[in-house]
């Protein structure tokens, strides 16, 4: 989760997207400066229809209403840190024995015939 909790991933995206600096310095100021942070920030779930939170913590943040172009920009942000969030989460849930280094093992294991490899 180092890249969902990353303060500069974070600042990049901002920056790539085209949020004003005192846009992030105000996400910045709330404790919104991850994506995790960001993702979690309030109840919204991207997708669902009704966004009041998510208006309503951008409003919150900025103390103030956004912008028509900021709100894109902050709705664009919010979809790719829940992304990326989500997917960690899940990957984190759903590993299991058979993942990576034990597949490698037991495929060693049928190409090497005399040689036991066993986890002690």
């Amino acid at each position: 989760m180092a890249f969902a909790e990353s303060a500069a991933v974070f600042e990049s995206r901002a920056r790539e997207i085209g949020l004003s600096d005192d846009v992030f310095k105000a996400l910045k100021e709330e404790g919104l400066d991850s994506m995790a942070n960001f993702a979690f920030g309030c109840s919204h779930v991207p997708g669902s229809s009704n966004e009041d939170n998510f208006l309503s913590m951008l409003k919150k943040a900025l103390k103030r209403d956004p912008s028509l172009a900021e709100t894109a920009r902050l709705r664009r942000l919010f979809h790719e840190s829940y992304a990326v969030v989500a997917a960690d989460l899940k990957a984190s849930v759903e590993q299991s024995d058979e993942s990576g280094v034990r597949k490698l093992a037991k495929a060693q294991q049928a190409r090497l015939q005399g040689i036991c490899i066993a986890r002690v």
